[in-house]
C-alpha cells in the first residue's frame, strides 16, 4: 500500500482490524494480534493522531445518550449528517442501506450527499445486529428533530463528544470512521 497516503493506509488497517475485532467479539475467532500492525509514514504530511477504536461498552454509553445515530455511524461508517438523515424506508433489504441524502446542519431538510449530486446515492452494507435494531421501527426519519425535520448537527455533535469523553474514549476519536462508533 506504499502508493497510498498515510490516511488511506491507516483507514485500510482500521477496516481490517475492526472487522477481525468484530469477529472475535462475535465468537468467530478466539483472538487476533493485528492491532500491532505498524503503518510507516513516508509522506510529508504532518503527523495525525492515530485512529481510536473504542470498546463496545464505551460505545454503548455514548449510544445511551445519543441514540440510534451512534449505531448507524458504527455499523455503517456514516458521518453524523448522513446518520441523522437516515429514514426507515432507506433500508432496501436487511443487508442494504441506500443513502440518498444527509440532514442539513440546521435540521430543516435533506441535502444531497457530500460530493454527490441530487439523485445520486450510496449503498452501504448493514450488519445484522443493526438491522435487528431498526427493522420494526416506523417509516420516517430514525432521528426526528424537535420542531425540525432532523436534530441540529451541532447539538448532536456536542452530545456525542460529551458522552464520548464521559465514557473514557480518548481524544482523537472520529465517529464516522469505518466501524468506529
Amino acid at each position: 500500500m506504499g502508493h497510498l497516503s498515510i490516511t488511506r493506509r491507516r483507514q485500510a488497517r482500521t477496516i481490517i482490524t475492526g472487522t477481525i475485532g468484530e469477529a472475535v467479539r462475535a465468537g468467530k475467532l478466539t483472538k487476533h494480534n493485528l492491532s500491532d500492525i505498524d503503518i510507516k509514514d513516508t509522506g510529508r504530511a504532518a503527523e495525525r493522531s492515530d485512529f481510536v477504536f473504542p470498546a463496545h461498552s464505551q460505545i454503548t454509553k455514548v449510544a445511551d445518550r445519543c441514540g440510534i445515530v451512534v449505531w448507524l455511524m458504527r455499523g455503517c461508517g456514516l458521518r453524523i449528517e448522513e446518520a441523522l438523515g437516515v429514514h426507515r424506508e432507506d433500508f432496501r433489504s436487511p443487508r442494504i442501506l441506500r443513502l440518498t441524502g444527509q440532514a442539513s446542519r440546521d435540521g430543516s431538510k435533506k441535502l444531497p450527499l457530500k460530493h454527490r449530486k441530487r439523485g445520486e446515492y450510496r449503498d452501504v452494507v448493514v450488519p445484522g445486529w443493526l438491522w435487528e435494531m431498526v427493522k420494526d421501527l416506523p417509516e420516517g426519519p430514525l432521528c426526528p428533530g424537535n420542531y425540525r425535520h432532523y436534530p441540529l448537527y451541532e447539538t448532536v455533535r456536542q452530545q456525542f463528544q460529551g458522552a464520548a469523553k464521559r465514557a473514557g474514549i480518548p481524544a482523537g476519536f472520529r465517529p464516522h470512521g469505518p466501524s468506529s462508533c
